[in-house]
């Protein structure tokens, strides 16, 4: 965009795209944001005298969803997704956000509210249905049947 890849200090960079340098600064804002919020949790447990690795398990609802969409998503193979290249990717992605939000949403609602943290969440019986119906035949596939 700016065709500055000929002088000498932006040819060690990658010649990316601008959509993808955009991806690639909002993995890096996100892994910053996601470590300083942990260490001020962690710091303000530790002020508290409580055990500061609870926080980080709590964390693992977010981990569980995103391993269903992603082993929805890696259908047939990790490197060859169907839902990629075909027109239900942008809705795939939208239902995966607004699921991520309703999920942020209930923990906010749970920590203003000081209410039971929700570390389950129902729409994740579809996702894992939808999931297992798309692997299915390679489930299945590589069952032996006698």
């Amino acid at each position: 965009m700016l065709h500055v890849s000929h002088l000498p200090l932006f040819r060690a960079l990658p010649n990316l795209p601008l959509n993808s340098s955009f991806m690639v600064f909002g993995a890096f804002g996100m892994a910053f944001n996601i470590t300083t919020s942990y260490a001020n949790v962690r710091r303000a447990m530790q002020t508290a005298h409580r055990p500061s690795v609870r926080p980080l398990l709590l964390l693992l609802p977010f981990v569980f969803a995103a391993a269903i969409q992603i082993a929805w998503l890696s259908q047939p193979q990790v490197n060859n997704s169907r839902i990629i290249n075909s027109p239900v990717f942008v809705p795939f992605l939208c239902a995966w956000g607004l699921q991520f939000a309703h999920q942020v949403g209930r923990m906010i609602l749970a920590h203003v509210t000081s209410g039971p943290f929700p570390c389950w969440d129902w729409i994740w019986i579809w996702s894992l249905l939808g999931a297992l119906d798309a692997n299915l035949p390679h489930i299945l596939g590589r069952c032996v049947f006698f």
